[in-house]
């Protein structure tokens, strides 16, 4: 069984990502091992470290890689990486491999790229967004189209949402979703 360790800003985060990495890897059982940051400041300050216990995380053995993934909140993606990198870089190996992902926005850009899975959550119609990741604030949006349902957003809507999604569609029209499909691969 692959297991993975996670470094996530919250706890929505973890809740959609794990959900997301257990269906992305077909085949066998995953374990997911999740670390949260608690904000994109600390994941920042703190995702070095966090993988540091991800050594000793799979009874006893290292993962067999870990990810560590940020939103971008509007900031500029491709720097966010360089300096992420650049930690990883001074930091040395860890003893398993190491991914880091910056979702171009929020990860709730995903979820709005398949408005067929929230009408199945709200039992309301959607639009249809033409470019998901170039939303601008995509959690409120979500928010709000879960609000106009009485709907609250907690991390149990996002997994399942998470649950819900077409992976195929999600993957076509949103690139920094096939990169963390991607990144699966051990």
């Amino acid at each position: 069984m692959p297991a993975y360790g996670l470094v996530v800003e919250g706890l929505s985060d973890r809740a959609a990502l794990e959900t997301l990495i257990k269906r992305l890897v077909t085949g066998s059982e995953v374990e997911v091992i999740t670390r949260l940051a608690g904000d994109k400041k600390r994941l920042m300050k703190n995702f070095a470290g966090l993988l540091e216990s991800f050594r000793w995380a799979n009874q006893g053995s290292p993962v067999d890689k870990a990810l560590v993934i940020r939103d971008s909140d509007g900031e500029d993606a491709a720097g966010i990486l360089a300096k992420m990198q650049a930690t990883l870089a001074m930091r040395g190996s860890y003893g398993f491999p190491v991914q880091t992902l910056v979702i171009v926005q929020a990860l709730e850009a995903w979820f709005l790229a398949d408005e067929r899975a929230i009408e199945s959550l709200t039992a309301k119609r959607q639009t249809s967004i033409r470019n998901p990741e170039a939303v601008s604030g995509p959690k409120e949006v979500l928010k709000a189209r879960l609000s106009a349902a009485r709907i609250i957003y907690t991390s149990s809507v996002v997994q399942a949402l998470a649950g819900k999604i077409k992976i195929e569609k999600v993957a076509r029209r949103c690139p920094a979703f096939r990169l963390f499909s991607d990144a699966l691969k051990i």
